[in-house]
């Protein structure tokens, strides 16, 4: 690796925001110390980080935010978290800098990283494929090497003539650190016919916008088939606001821990999902679905305008085809769409495998057999020379 003499080829900055960065981060800085022990990391994560030896500056639930509101909300916490990592590579030498997902205020670190002439690793790049990809040229310009997660960004960073690798989905990876647990079932209720999973989001303002309409889907659905309800919490989720909506519901609905979630899916027949990373999941454990999306009406015409793929879920952007129904808007992201596209795929047989059929080409085409792991692409560009153009 070609650096200015004195530079500490083992302090790694790395910077991943949300839980799921957390988790992500951990997941690379265990493998990547089991290739290179000597590697110390510092900067801003969660407790998995930390727990795997990293130094923490700031927690990432500090930067946690979505909507205008959370930004004006934590704007005093961003300034901060951007100042101590300013003053960290002012103050110490690095081999490199790693950031994990969250690109507003990674691409902002990849910046400053440029000006004080420090390689940057980029570990789940902006989904510049889907919106703002503009994007691509601050990639471009700022980042020495990416690794993506998803095989039809290859063509893009190509396009571009950015390094990059396709690694291993990190689901993939945690789903099979699961597998001893997946091997167990949630108790299913011997009386109900239908385990269905209502999965609401994770946010505060999307569990108040999508829980009250899966909670009257299932009122609708409750007398007209024999239903064990499931919400499977997610590590994020605001428990206590998905218990004051579920306690105003007169069906049966049993809240799963965090711990236990992909027990309830692979228990579920069928999920009713709000959009984002958990339709990828449900998909590779082999669950049919109806995905949905419920947004005011102006922001469903300023996402429109800025969105740039046909689709909303992962598992129809993976395949180019509308495989799972998509509700999405004030208009269509509604109890009375909801209830009757799940139960279309209550009634149809056919229909719920033509998606399992679907899910099966997902999981070929995510085998991480086929890629390298994320650690053995970090450690071929610490090898290899992480430097600028």
């Amino acid at each position: 690796m070609s650096q200015t003499t004195g530079v500490d080829l083992t302090n790694i900055l790395l910077v991943a925001g949300e839980t799921s960065g957390d988790q992500h981060a951990s997941d690379l800085i265990r493998h990547s110390q089991s290739y290179r022990p000597e590697l110390k990391f510092i900067g801003i994560a969660g407790k998995k980080s930390q727990s795997e030896g990293m130094e923490i500056l700031a927690d990432c639930q500090d930067l946690n935010m979505m909507g205008l509101s959370a930004v004006l909300g934590k704007a005093w916490s961003i300034v901060k978290c951007y100042r101590q990592i300013s003053q960290q590579l002012q103050q110490k030498q690095f081999a490199c800098v790693v950031l994990v997902d969250f690109a507003g205020f990674n691409l902002r670190i990849a910046k400053l990283a440029k000006r004080f002439a420090i390689p940057v690793f980029y570990y789940i790049p902006p989904k510049v494929w889907a919106w703002k990809a503009n994007r691509i040229k601050t990639i471009q310009r700022y980042v020495d090497h990416v690794a993506c997660i998803f095989p039809f960004e290859k063509q893009l960073y190509e396009t571009y003539n950015i390094n990059h690798t396709i690694v291993a989905n990190p689901l993939i990876q945690q789903l099979q650190a699961h597998q001893q647990q997946l091997a167990r079932s949630v108790n299913k209720d011997s009386t109900s016919k239908w385990t269905i999973a209502l999965i609401p989001g994770s946010r505060p303002n999307e569990i108040k916008h999508t829980l009250p309409q899966l909670l009257q889907a299932a009122e609708r659905l409750d007398g007209l088939y024999n239903i064990q309800w499931l919400i499977p919490l997610g590590p994020d989720t605001a428990k206590t606001d998905i218990e004051h909506l579920v306690n105003q519901c007169p069906c049966d609905i049993k809240l799963v821990d965090s711990k236990q979630r992909y027990v309830a899916y692979q228990a579920s027949d069928i999920a009713l999902a709000c959009s984002g990373t958990v339709t990828l999941e449900l998909a590779l454990l082999n669950v049919p679905m109806v995905v949905f999306y419920r947004m005011s009406r102006l922001s469903y015409y300023f996402a429109k305008m800025v969105i740039q793929t046909p689709y909303v879920s992962l598992c129809n952007i993976l395949l180019k085809s509308r495989v799972v129904e998509e509700l999405i808007s004030w208009r269509d992201a509604n109890a009375e769409n909801i209830a009757r596209q799940c139960q279309l795929l209550i009634e149809s047989n056919t229909k719920r495998h033509q998606q399992q059929k679907h899910f099966d080409t997902i999981r070929k085409l995510l085998d991480p057999l086929q890629y390298m792991r994320v650690e053995e692409a970090f450690d071929q560009f610490l090898t290899n020379g992480a430097t600028h153009d």
